[in-house]
């Protein structure tokens, strides 16, 4: 699950990141380089590039200076505004569940949270059963099997051209994998909460990346992941895998099956049960629990 992995990395794509200077760990509100670049343009001059800008468009191009002195100005007023509402006190709202929102218990005492959780649970079990009997038992794709691979050659040609490549499969995220691999949403949603497949083969001596995608088109796994999480690389980067043409099945491993837990006790502290209908995080559980 995106959301838990990034959580554990910091530095990670998806970590809390500055929307004026693009960096990691503090927000608009806290960011130190805008005070520094307004005192520049209240001075008619354009701030120096100090390295720390990763910005979307260019702040060296002079076309987009406008942009960024607007984008300077609103931000400078939004850290006035936030630190004159801290001088005043606020009075509390009544306590209420964070994640069903009842007033009369908190997220520790609540039963729904409790429930859903055991759902999650449950319903990951029952992916990674099915995960294990159609990738493994009945595709034979398992790290250390050797199998066929096809690498189109041109893609956007749109001709079907393919290289046929025999590769041994070196790795597969078997530890990572869970039934967020089946969530279908909008990109956004994707993005925090889907989960790809990462899988590796040695071809000619050379690490490749391995998609499973054709297998989602043919029908073969569309109940089990999408087309999205296919594979952590784009379709036309990463080699397809084909069939397998010596198997290296492993024994399922029941303490892999029931594990990886953590993800959804951190998924049910950060989201309300109401923002996870919302998002359709509900309705995949209850499809596979």
């Amino acid at each position: 699950m995106k959301i838990y992995e990034q959580s554990k990395d910091p530095s990670s794509k998806g970590g809390n990141r500055c929307g004026y200077c693009r960096q990691h760990g503090h927000t608009r509100t806290e960011c130190p380089e805008v005070a520094k670049d307004w005192a520049y343009f209240q001075d008619f001059q354009i701030p120096p590039n100090r390295g720390a800008h990763s910005w979307y468009r260019s702040r060296t191009n002079p076309k987009y200076w406008g942009e960024w002195y607007h984008d300077c100005k609103n931000t400078y007023h939004k850290q006035l505004d936030a630190k004159a509402k801290a001088k005043v006190p606020v009075q509390r709202s009544a306590p209420k569940c964070g994640f069903c929102g009842s007033p009369h218990h908190n997220r520790r005492n609540c039963d729904v949270m409790k429930s859903f959780l055991a759902d999650c649970y449950k319903a990951n079990e029952n992916w990674r059963r099915a995960a294990y009997k159609h990738l493994v038992s009945d595709l034979g794709l398992d790290v250390g099997a050797a199998v066929n691979l096809r690498k189109r050659q041109s893609y956007w040609s749109g001709e079907n051209e393919y290289e046929t490549q025999i590769g041994l499969i070196t790795s597969i995220n078997w530890d990572k994998l869970n039934v967020m691999a089946a969530f279908s949403g909008g990109w956004d949603a994707e993005e925090k909460y889907g989960q790809s497949f990462e899988i590796k083969a040695l071809v000619d001596g050379e690490d490749v990346f391995v998609s499973i995608k054709d297998c989602v088109k043919k029908h073969q796994l569309q109940n089990l992941v999408t087309e999205r999480n296919a594979s952590h690389r784009r379709y036309y980067e990463a080699s397809q895998f084909h069939n397998a043409i010596g198997r290296s099945d492993q024994p399922l491993s029941e303490e892999w099956v029931t594990s990886y837990r953590d993800a959804f006790d951190f998924l049910v502290k950060k989201r309300s049960f109401e923002k996870l209908q919302q998002e359709g995080i509900v309705a995949l559980i209850d499809k596979w629990k």
